[in-house]
């Protein structure tokens, strides 16, 4: 019997049932059709349609299991994820079924290269409240123009506008000699860290403890959680100083300290930094908006205004200079996580050292230009003598918001590092635990206010006592350190660092020191 006269006896039988056979019959009949049919007629002539399957997970049919990964919670990323990978060539046995990457990697150099980056400050994990103490920052997601951008940032803050009055504490010859010798000793040294970084990996303290023990990471850690809580305590000063040249001019320090003490404690809060990211971005163009407008201010005031003869040497402050300018180069915490996450890492030296030489000329022309125009008479924040009006009071506020916009990010690396020692690391934290976390961060930031309340009338001597005593050694020491333990290449040039630089940190600590108690 062929399949067409078997078809027709099944049509049959079941035309058979609407005119009122019996049921039983007819179920009987075509059952044994059917089976007749499907035994005896091969595989090739009858296929079953491939739009059903007997497994409901979909595992057989990989259309049909990846529709049912659309329709899963991330779906739709995990497949741009995927299709991306496939076309940049990587295997398809090397693509993860699950993807750690975060969506605001892929949005350019604003999250990439300020959020990400920042994020791995000094290599710690900072991205979110985690166990984990090591970071783990993207690779090769950022550009050579990126790079560079996020290189200018992180030198370029408002520790610029305290070079004019470094230049006059040092003189004219000397500071523009030692100066820069000072920002170019910090790009060699930045520059021996990343020949440690190509042999070894791991956060800043993990590479001291490598080179030299675990005493090392503790004295490294120290050193950031001092530098970083210098650096919140300068910005106290310079709010509350730029307040009351411009909106509150009889208001007191103090009160003006703990009233920014209050309003930073909710953000000093935060746990995760790319809830900070806003800030970020907004601090990053008003900084760089802001020391062209320095500049352009100065000009106007060479070009308009009888000079002073400036002084060549001042033997009373030199000392101050230096550690003024150890404090502008603090951003060698960056420079690891920075390499980890550029696209061509073998050109990262180069792009370093160009953009920091270009950052250099730059404070060296707000140092000078600002020193010439005002003389003996320049403040501790040039800003400050800049003559009163709407481009000055436009000016003073950019930088007033772009300090309370940098502190949380800037404060964030101390308070882990200090807040490690007193709890214990959770993966899951109960909300008991979190309240005292948020407490702890809000006591230290009232002990970081009372510190710049005592250190308001002295900004200089403050700035260059945390210059020397933690800049020196982070900057300077350290990256010697590690390139004589580890790499154990060009070793009388870091011998010579690390001599001068602990010199220079007893010397310079030991002046501000006597300062502060006369």
């Amino acid at each position: 019997m062929d399949v067409a006269e078997l078809r027709r006896h099944l049509v049959q039988a079941q035309g058979q049932c609407s005119t009122g056979d019996s049921p039983a019959r007819e179920r009987s009949d075509v059952a044994d059709l059917q089976k007749h049919l499907m035994r005896g007629q091969p595989a090739t002539d009858l296929q079953r349609s491939l739009s059903w399957s007997e497994d409901p997970s979909g595992q057989r049919i990989p259309e049909l299991r990846a529709g049912q990964m659309m329709r899963e919670p991330g779906g739709f990323r995990r497949e741009y994820l995927q299709t991306r990978a496939l076309a940049e060539g990587v295997s398809s046995d090397r693509i993860p079924s699950t993807w750690q990457g975060r969506l605001l990697d892929s949005f350019g150099f604003i999250t990439v290269g300020s959020v990400v980056i920042e994020s791995s400050m000094y290599g710690l994990e900072l991205g979110s409240d985690s166990p984990s103490q090591e970071a783990r920052p993207p690779r090769g997601k950022a550009g050579n123009v990126n790079i560079a951008f996020l290189i200018f940032k992180a030198n370029c803050g408002c520790a610029i506008l305290y070079m004019p009055k470094a230049w006059m504490n040092g003189g004219m010859v000397f500071s523009s000699v030692m100066i820069p010798m000072i920002g170019f000793a910090s790009i060699f040294c930045a520059l021996r860290l990343l020949q440690v970084r190509a042999s070894t990996s791991g956060s800043y303290g993990h590479i001291m403890e490598l080179a030299m023990g675990p005493w090392s990471r503790t004295v490294a850690d120290l050193c950031i959680v001092l530098l970083q809580g210098g650096c919140c305590c300068s910005y106290f000063i310079v709010v509350a100083k730029l307040i009351q040249s411009s909106l509150l001019p009889h208001a007191d320090t103090g009160l003006l300290i703990a009233g920014m003490a209050i309003a930073m404690m909710p953000l000093a809060a935060i746990r995760k930094v790319w809830a900070l990211w806003p800030f970020s971005c907004v601090g990053t163009l008003l900084v760089i908006t802001g020391i062209f407008a320095v500049l352009c201010v100065e000009g106007q005031q060479l070009a308009s205004t009888r000079l002073e003869q400036p002084t060549l040497m001042n033997t009373n402050g030199f000392l101050v200079s230096v550690g003024q300018a150890c404090f502008m180069f603090e951003g060698i915490g960056l420079v690891l996580p920075t390499y980890d996450a550029s696209s061509d890492p073998d050109k990262f030296p180069k792009i370093y050292a160009g953009v920091q030489t270009c950052t250099l000329l730059l404070i060296s022309a707000v140092g000078v230009s600002g020193y010439i125009a005002y003389g003996n008479h320049v403040q501790s924040l040039v800003l400050l003598n800049f003559p009163d009006g709407p481009v000055v009071y436009l000016l003073r506020l950019a930088f007033m918001v772009q300090v309370l916009c940098s502190f949380p990010l800037q404060l964030l690396p101390a308070s882990r590092l200090v807040e490690d020692n007193f709890f214990r690391k959770a993966q899951n934290p109960s909300l008991l635990r979190k309240l005292a976390k948020t407490v702890f961060r809000a006591v230290l930031v009232a002990a970081l206010a009372g510190i710049a309340f005592c250190s308001a009338d002295r900004l200089d001597n403050f700035v260059s006592m945390i210059g020397a005593l933690c800049g020196v050694p982070l900057a300077f020491i350290f990256p010697a350190a590690c390139h004589l333990y580890i790499v154990r290449r060009g070793q009388m040039l870091d011998v010579l660092m690390i001599g001068v630089g602990l010199v220079l940190t007893v010397v310079i600590t030991t002046v501000n020191i006597f300062a502060f108690t006369r």
